[in-house]
């Protein structure tokens, strides 16, 4: 059982080292109980991925141009699919990611790299749901909503090139390019589950 301390305290630390503080990995139950109670964080994010969806969801109903492919699928079926590949990524890039930190021979490093990246993953999340959460409530413009979620990604991917440089210890060209594995790998992920569920638009 996690404790919302350690939640509170986690994400304290994601803070620091997106803002190169000292002491961020103080803030990480560093342990191995640690590291299986930061899974913990895939179940704290379920619901933003699903407001997130529906985000999605109604902003394509919207648009002349994708409305027709969108048509028929119920908000249900494409926020489960989403939430579903959502999580199966997520896990399956992290088991990726062991084997290939053995190979860089940072094996040793890739507990805290786990540990980090769930709790980023997590803080991710977060902010890419606050603007479309303002969005379904009607605060937002479309235009506004897919304006605010760039910041969001660019956060999100200097927050990974970090960890797998500080934290699990790659160098500059492999950090860059687990970044890079980790993008393309969920880029993937989605077209699949998109073609698999959603045959008319081709991704969830």
């Amino acid at each position: 059982m996690i404790s919302v301390g350690e939640i509170q305290r986690s994400l304290t630390g994601v803070w620091r080292i997106v803002r190169r503080l000292p002491g961020a990995s103080d803030c990480f139950d560093q342990t191995y109980a640690g590291f299986a109670r930061s899974f913990n964080a895939m179940l704290i994010a379920a619901p933003l991925i699903l407001i997130s969806a529906a985000s999605v969801l109604q902003m394509a109903m919207t648009l002349e141009d994708s409305r027709a492919a969108y048509d028929g699928i119920s908000l249900t079926q494409y926020a489960l699919v989403e939430l579903g590949g959502s999580l199966f990524g997520w896990g399956s890039f992290l088991l990726l990611m062991a084997p290939l930190s053995r190979q860089l021979e940072l094996g040793g490093t890739y507990t805290s790299y786990v540990i980090t990246y769930n709790w980023g993953a997590l803080g991710s999340h977060i902010l890419f749901a606050m603007p479309l959460t303002l969005y379904l409530m009607g605060l937002l413009s479309n235009e506004a909503a897919a304006l605010l979620s760039v910041p969001a990604m660019a956060v999100t991917g200097y927050y990974r090139y970090l960890i797998a440089r500080e934290v699990l210890g790659a160098s500059l060209t492999s950090a860059v390019g687990i970044v890079a594995l980790n993008v393309i790998y969920s880029l993937i992920i989605n077209q699949i589950s998109g073609m698999m569920f959603f045959p008319s638009i081709g991704a969830s």
